[in-house]
């Protein structure tokens, strides 16, 4: 049966977390390279550099868009599901009790919880990984598994079934998923369409563009019947990335009009 399974990783929660990693430098860097290739306006630029700088400084971060998230699927019907991690990695410096305040926000909104994982190539790895996961999160039974970076198991993810409710660790738009599919390949992710460093595009040739092929991916899995996963990152609703907001609010809305 058609159906879009919407879904957030968690890689960052807030800017405040990178101030010692570089990532506020590189996140200047981006916009940058958004400015020049004119994703991002003269003024969305400069909004996106005062917001960084005032969530650095103690503001409102403007990186943390949870309860944004949960407000807006509540209002639509949809039930999310989040890939929280439990270790710091690649990109990712929030802690585990910073991320226990999130999770308990998730849970009490009914939404499912999954683990982001950094155990690629290490099934016994991993399974330390989940111990840790339910541990710190308090999350009894069989979980959703996501690779960090979307990099895939490295190993048979079927052998880990009984841990976890299915596998959703490759990102292939053309691979949808039916009842009962362990394996549930990302098919649609924000940032292969709005990144201003994959695409070179002014913005609105990138959003008439992600929305077609965003569409086309809908109709086709329509046709066959079959299930959809988007990927959408919970920082993609920050008014510092412009193009992920727009793209993020035009397919929760697709979302609710294709499955009413």
């Amino acid at each position: 049966m058609f159906r879009i399974e919407i879904t957030h990783d968690v890689d960052h929660l807030g800017f405040r977390d990178h101030i010692a990693d570089g990532g506020l430098v590189r996140f200047a860097g981006l916009c940058c390279i958004g400015l020049a290739r004119r994703s991002l306006s003269p003024r969305e630029w400069l909004r996106a550099m005062f917001l960084m700088s005032r969530s650095a400084l103690g503001g409102r971060d403007a990186w943390f868009c949870v309860p944004e998230w949960l407000e807006r699927e509540k209002a639509l019907g949809i039930r999310s599901t989040w890939f929280v991690a439990c270790r710091r990695g690649r990109g990712i410096a929030y802690t585990p009790a910073r991320a226990r305040q999130v999770v308990d926000m998730l849970k009490k909104a009914g939404c499912a919880i999954g683990l982001h994982s950094q155990c690629r190539d290490d099934p016994a790895g991993l399974a330390v990984e989940l111990a840790e996961f339910r541990e710190v999160y308090g999350i009894e039974g069989p979980v959703p598994l996501r690779m960090h970076y979307l990099a895939g198991a490295g190993f048979d993810p079927v052998a880990c079934s009984g841990l976890f409710l299915f596998d959703s660790s490759i990102l292939a738009s053309d691979r949808f998923f039916g009842d009962g599919d362990f394996e549930r390949p990302v098919n649609i992710m924000d940032g292969e369409f709005v990144d201003a460093v994959k695409n070179r595009a002014p913005a609105a040739r990138m959003m008439e563009s992600a929305r077609l092929e965003t569409a086309r991916i809908f109709a086709e899995a329509a046709r066959q019947g079959l299930g959809v996963t988007v990927d959408l990152h919970q920082r993609s609703l920050s008014p510092t990335l412009p193009r992920y907001r727009e793209y993020a609010l035009w397919v929760l809305e697709e979302t609710k009009r294709l499955t009413r």
